[in-house]
């Protein structure tokens, strides 16, 4: 799972990860680290062509010249 850390932390062997920086760990790992305050979970937003259409795809929409069904 991906988190971004929001403290420093130093690992058993030494090593410093700094504040801002996005690692990978483990799930239990990560909800530790959460729980704790010492990160915060990463979410990944993915935009879709549903969201809003493109300008281009807006202007090339004719009105229909159908008549009315009554």
């Amino acid at each position: 799972m991906r988190v971004t850390l929001t403290t420093d932390r130093v690992l058993n062997h030494g090593t410093l990860q700094r504040r801002g920086e996005e690692i990978d760990v483990s799930p239990e790992e990560a909800l530790a680290l959460i729980r704790s305050g010492q990160a915060e979970a990463v979410t990944e937003v993915i935009e879709t062509a549903m969201d809003e259409p493109r300008e281009e795809v807006r202007l090339t929409r004719r009105p229909k010249h159908g008549t009315s069904v009554k």
